[in-house]
């Protein structure tokens, strides 16, 4: 057993909870008794991140919008691309003020969206990129295709 695995629980019955104390029971005796580390033990919501699949097809999307707008007079990498959908469609987090000192806001992140959170911020992107002329190509197989046909429906 190693440092950073986890455990989802979608049902509590007494084989999961037994079977979970077993796992917390075994990475601190690893961690704390073996290893004399300080660890902390987390329990929080499952959030279903998005697939690696729906990651390549979003940066392929970008390269294609930054291919396309280049060509068209200003040079823009898909790095570029990427702060100005966020800038677009997810905004900016609030400022914060630590004692004297002021955090200004900052662009939220993709990698906090859930899934299906993705999948709307894709199907913005694919209709503003159409709206300014690029067409994104994307393979019928792929989750943002699989998330549009279960919309229509």
């Amino acid at each position: 057993m190693s440092e950073g695995h986890f455990h989802r629980v979608s049902k509590l019955t007494e084989d999961v909870r037994s079977s979970v104390h077993k796992y917390v029971d075994q990475a601190l005796d690893l961690m704390v008794g073996e290893r004399g580390l300080t660890c902390f033990v987390k329990v929080e919501e499952y959030k279903s991140p998005r697939s690696l699949s729906a990651n390549n097809l979003y940066w392929m999307w970008l390269s294609q919008m930054a291919t396309f707008f280049s060509q068209k007079g200003t040079a823009v990498t898909k790095d570029e691309m990427h702060i100005l959908m966020r800038h677009k469609y997810l905004g900016y987090s609030k400022a914060k003020k630590i004692g004297k000192t002021e955090i200004g806001e900052l662009l939220n992140s993709t990698a906090k969206l859930k899934s299906s959170e993705f999948c709307h911020y894709m199907e913005k992107i694919d209709a503003w990129a159409a709206q300014c002329g690029c067409l994104l190509k994307s393979p019928d197989e792929s989750e943002y295709r699989q998330f549009l046909s279960k919309q229509e429906v």
